[in-house]
């Protein structure tokens, strides 16, 4: 161990070294506490108090150097933590520039898409002529769309563009409902023979007649009910039934009764009418 000491070299004889080994072993000391033992000791010199002075210098000196290299840490720390405070603001502003872009850019998609897909319904509106159907719903629809209403349609149609915005959701709904009551025009069913000889005779076939009809037990048939849904169980009927009929549940005055599903030929209603349940 470094130590600031001075030093001391010496000659001896050998009996003389011989008797400092000894007494070195008998007190378990190094040969450096050896000596200056002997010599302090003869010279009348208290160890004690000049190692405590020594040591009190030692530890004043090192607790100095310590604190100084504290200091030195703490100044790190400090420039080292501006520096990630720093990083982390540029870091958010440039994350809330991003988000702000993006939401410009969203928004400005968004009002495209909507003014183009505006000009291509009014630019539909218009070049298309009224067919059959809409001249006749225009026709018993006249109370609702008499012709100043649809003519004031087909101009704010026309002038759509060129209007202010606030005029735009009053004209896509006139638009949207004349629409609407044109889909409802074509999608309503067009009777039919076989629908109205269906409603006429009216088929139903009660729980033992049809479970005859399927070729499985009544019970087993009112198990496959109450577990299928009612798609399943119209699928499992029509791979039962010899004419792949689909059967559907209906209740009338408490009672269940089954009804064909999908169209049936005249034929096959005729005998089926022959087992009806009256």
């Amino acid at each position: 161990m470094a130590t600031e000491n001075p030093k001391i070299s010496a000659y001896v004889p050998q009996v003389v070294y011989n008797r400092f080994k000894k007494f070195q072993e008998e007190h378990k000391l190094s040969m450096s506490q050896a000596a200056t033992k002997l010599i302090a000791d003869y010279l009348g010199v208290d160890l004690k108090d000049e190692t405590t002075n020594q040591m009190t210098n030692e530890l004043s000196s090192r607790i100095t150097q310590i604190e100084q290299e504290l200091k030195e840490l703490k100044q790190i720390y400090q420039d080292l933590s501006e520096k990630f405070d720093g990083l982390q603001i540029t870091k958010q502003r440039k994350d809330d520039s991003c988000v702000a872009s993006d939401s410009k850019e969203s928004i400005d998609k968004l009002r495209n898409k909507t003014d183009n897909d505006s000009s291509k319904f009014n630019s539909e509106l218009l070049s298309e002529p009224p067919n059959e159907i809409q001249s006749e719903l225009l026709g018993d629809q006249s109370s609702r769309f008499d012709n100043e209403s649809i003519e004031q349609i087909h101009k704010s149609a026309s002038g759509l563009d060129s209007e202010p915005k606030s005029r735009l959701p009053i004209q896509l709904n006139l638009e949207k409902e004349l629409s609407e009551e044109i889909a409802g025009c074509k999608s309503k069913p067009e009777s039919s023979p076989k629908s109205e000889l269906l409603k006429e005779h009216d088929i139903k076939f009660d729980r033992d007649t049809l479970a005859g009809r399927l070729n499985v037990k009544p019970r087993y048939m009112d198990n496959k009910k109450s577990e299928l849904t009612s798609e399943e169980f119209i699928k499992w009927t029509s791979e039962k039934d010899p004419d792949e009929i689909g059967w559907m549940s209906t209740k009338e005055k408490g009672r269940v009764f089954y009804v064909p599903v999908g169209t049936l030929t005249s034929e096959l209603i005729s005998r089926l009418l022959q087992k009806v349940n009256v």
